[in-house]
């Protein structure tokens, strides 16, 4: 049982959620990206990997190896203070790169100013609280979801919904199984993250 509540917190880790996002657009839902043409999917994906998850990432390490976090994990709430500051302003950094660059898809930058509001506000928490950072990652990407659906209205967008709902209950499960979280945490997480994505998409005219 903790193989597969450790799996889920990996495959599902909040760092790559914005890559998962844009994966899901690019390739399921090409025509919310117009105009930008489909060769240039891979490289945004690849801008995406980099400034969302392998900079953090290398961050973390490189803390963990200086003596700075006492885990990779960083699961203790004293641990996320510098990654979390350090990853959010790697994501304002993107975020503006985003907006600068492809104003004329505000899709793009809308997503990252969502992706960059949650993990501002769970570093913000988590110095008084722990919040979890997995369940806000995957109620952002259910209100990405929703967003979708209620604009295109294609049935596959439904099912991604249930789907989506579905492996976040499996990784708030298995936060609170690892004892990382509790019921709270798990739940404050996932309403702070379905409400910043729903509020920062209506935006989009």
């Amino acid at each position: 049982m903790k193989f597969f509540a450790q799996f889920f917190s990996t495959i599902l880790h909040p760092l790559l959620m914005p890559l998962y996002v844009f994966g899901y657009m690019f390739y399921f839902l090409p025509e919310m990206a117009t105009p930008i043409r489909a060769e240039m999917f891979p490289m945004l994906l690849g801008l995406v990997a980099v400034a969302t998850f392998m900079l953090p990432g290398i961050t973390v390490l490189l803390l963990h190896r200086a003596g700075v976090v006492s885990q990779v994990r960083i699961e203790e709430r004293k641990d996320r203070f510098i990654p979390h500051i350090i990853s959010t302003c790697i994501y304002i950094a993107t975020t503006w790169f985003f907006y600068s660059k492809l104003s004329p898809v505000p899709i793009l930058y809308i997503i990252m100013v969502s992706v960059t509001l949650c993990m501002a506000l769970v570093t913000i928490i988590n110095f008084f609280w722990k919040i979890s950072a997995h369940a806000t990652a995957l109620g952002g990407i259910v209100a990405f979801m929703m967003f979708t659906f209620l604009n295109l209205g294609f049935d596959f967008i439904l099912y991604s919904i249930l789907i989506t709902i579905v492996l976040a209950g499996f990784v708030m499960a298995s936060r609170m199984y690892l004892q990382v979280h509790t019921l709270a945490q798990v739940c404050c997480g996932f309403v702070l993250g379905i409400s910043i994505g729903l509020v920062s998409l209506s935006t989009i005219s």
